[in-house]
């Protein structure tokens, strides 16, 4: 007799049918596996005093990096420990808690805001630049400010990316804003910082940016060697139009959705400090005025034993005022203000033995002529082991540069009204009237 079969077989589904469902069954393994082994690997990291309550281990974040790592573990455990180290070296979390404070010129002069959603349902990120140009950021208050606050509007958008994810994914359109960039913002120079500046960010929110499309922008050729700064994946994330953008727009974009100030209906959604686009609209203001409320950025070296460290500080208009201030100073050193050059006949002010006890930690000076002056910190006290100093300088302008030109600094109305502003004009304070700006004056300083 012949024996039964131990196991009954089900029927078989059509080819086409098993595959597909296998193929899915098989990727969906896969991936959970991969995410249980990527969690394993990062409990040890949840351990640490300092990078184990910032990390988060949940499956949808832990997929965004095994995505950008070509679902390798190991190489998305290298990505989050980097960026992990990297936002602690920045001090991000600073600026979200509120315990450094952002300069003025960035609050004020590069502005971002969440304004409605495109077709597919992601929030749409605005971003305005050339209000201040890049260079006059950079000399105020430093390209590490700079890139700690664009770190600091991501995590913004990260949380309020957070809030929505229960309804869509946590991806974000965003669209920036030439239409007040010159030339001069769009040099090779600028484009290689904000080249670097936007590798990082995708590097360390991934996912996060699905495209970015720029309107407005000028018709430069310096824009046709842009694409060699880029990576590819980032260059192909990337589209540009010009100033007529509108039909491009809004084919990602309702026209219901768009921002009033382009001549929609919505409002910038929330009032998150510093993430607006209710903001005052100016042309461009010379640096000079601007470092009046940014203070330099902090400084921070290791000058070895019997080294000299020279800091060099141009000084446009006489009767300014250089300010210092020290905050670390491992062990002493001497410390002195030249102007123009070294030397004896041109030093302004000296101390030996500069520790954080003594007087001149803090002080000023007054620049009697424009030109270069020579902050040194000289390590000759102790030549047996490096110093670590850390210490703030600001130029300040005389009142008379300033009130000088201050007539030439346009105030515009805000862009809270119901439709787009078609024309930005400059009020009289003596009329008390409005006309339209002449910027011919910017190319004179």
């Amino acid at each position: 007799m012949n024996k039964k079969p131990s196991v009954v077989k089900l029927p078989r589904l059509p080819t086409d049918a098993s595959s597909c469902c296998s193929q899915d069954s098989g990727t969906n393994d896969k991936t959970a596996l991969a995410v249980r082994r990527l969690r394993s690997r990062l409990l040890s990291l949840r351990q640490h005093p300092i990078y184990g309550p910032k990390i988060d281990t949940s499956t949808s974040a832990l997929l965004k990096w095994l995505k950008v790592s070509g679902n390798d573990v190991f190489a998305a455990d290298g990505k989050i420990r980097r960026s992990l180290e990297l936002k602690e070296k920045m001090k991000v979390e600073s600026l979200v808690n509120h315990t450094i404070k952002v300069p003025q010129i960035l609050r004020s002069g590069y502005p971002g805001g969440v304004c409605g959603e495109d077709r597919e349902g992601s929030p749409v990120y605005y971003e305005l630049c050339g209000l201040v140009e890049l260079k006059d950021i950079l000399q105020s208050a430093g390209k590490d400010a700079f890139f700690r606050f664009k770190f600091f509007q991501h995590e913004l958008l990260l949380e309020f990316l957070k809030e929505l994810s229960q309804q869509r994914e946590e991806t974000a359109l965003v669209v920036v804003d030439l239409q007040f960039c010159q030339k001069e913002d769009l040099c090779t120079a600028n484009l290689t910082v904000l080249s670097e500046l936007l590798h990082l960010l995708i590097d360390n929110y991934p996912t996060m940016i699905k495209e970015i499309v720029c309107i407005n922008v000028p018709d430069l050729p310096e824009l046709l060697t842009a694409q060699n700064l880029f990576k590819r994946d980032v260059y192909n994330m990337i589209s540009v139009t010009g100033r007529k953008y509108t039909r491009r727009l809004k084919k990602k974009i309702a026209i219901t959705q768009w921002p009033i100030y382009l001549g929609g209906k919505k409002h910038c959604d929330g009032t998150r400090p510093y993430v607006s686009l209710d903001i005052e609209y100016s042309v461009k203001v010379p640096q000079l005025i601007l470092q009046q409320d940014a203070t330099n950025e902090k400084l921070i070296y290791t000058v070895g034993p019997g080294i000299r460290k020279v800091e060099e500080y141009h000084v446009a208009a006489a009767g300014s005022i250089l300010t210092w201030d020290f905050d670390l100073i491992s062990s002493p050193v001497n410390f002195a203000i030249y102007a123009n050059s070294l030397g004896q006949n041109n030093r302004l002010m000296h101390s030996a033995g500069l520790t954080l006890d003594t007087d001149m930690r803090s002080g000023s000076v007054d620049c009697k002529m424009a030109g270069r002056y020579l902050f040194v910190v000289d390590n000759k006290v102790t030549t047996e082991s490096p110093v670590q100093v850390s210490y703030r300088v600001t130029v300040v302008p005389p009142h008379s540069y300033v009130t000088r030109l201050a007539p030439m600094l346009p105030l515009v109305r805000q862009i809270k009204q119901k439709t787009a502003p078609s024309i930005y004009r400059r009020r009289d304070h003596v009329t008390n009237t409005f006309s339209t700006p002449n910027v011919d004056w910017l190319n004179s300083i």
